[in-house]
């Protein structure tokens, strides 16, 4: 019997390591069903949470870069680049955020994170080079990066507010 106590606990652990896997801020995205009119607010905030993060985050670490190459930072800006990339993905695409959704300011978030999704490519893989980093990251394209995503983040602050 104590044999089978251990197996519950090991399925125990296993299952709530599933879970907490399922429920991270970027799996809300992949949840979603966007219909013709998109995704109403309350369903969409836990996404659109993940995906400023992301932002937040590769400003962070473009600062950093742009003050010298780092290949742990770079690789950590790679993976956030691809997560935003992947949660933008499961929304339709950058070509889908660029669609008007039945929700004016979900639309505003979607086209400012689609912006700055490029601007992060441009920041971080330099202009029609990509999976080619140039060398060395400009502060200045940071930058710009920063600010295209900052329209993204004050419509997010209104989807949070007002839902």
């Amino acid at each position: 019997m104590t044999g089978m106590s251990g197996s519950r606990g090991t399925i125990a652990i296993v299952t709530l390591g599933l879970a907490s896997c399922a429920s991270s801020p970027e799996r809300a995205c992949e949840r979603l069903t966007v219909g013709e009119q998109g995704v109403a607010r309350a369903d969409y905030l836990p996404c659109a949470a993940a995906m400023v993060e992301a932002m937040n985050t590769l400003d962070r670490l473009g600062e950093t870069l742009a003050k010298g190459r780092d290949a742990a930072t770079e690789q950590d800006a790679n993976r956030e680049l691809l997560r935003l990339q992947r949660m933008v993905k499961a929304v339709g695409g950058v070509k889908g955020l660029q669609q008007e959704w039945g929700d004016g300011v979900v639309s505003q978030f979607n086209r400012a994170t689609a912006d700055a999704l490029g601007m992060y490519a441009v920041a971080f893989y330099g202009v029609g080079v990509p999976f080619n980093p140039i060398p060395g990251i400009s502060a200045h394209n940071v930058q710009m990066a920063r600010e295209a995503a900052d329209p993204a983040r004050a419509a997010y602050e209104q989807i949070r507010q007002d839902r």
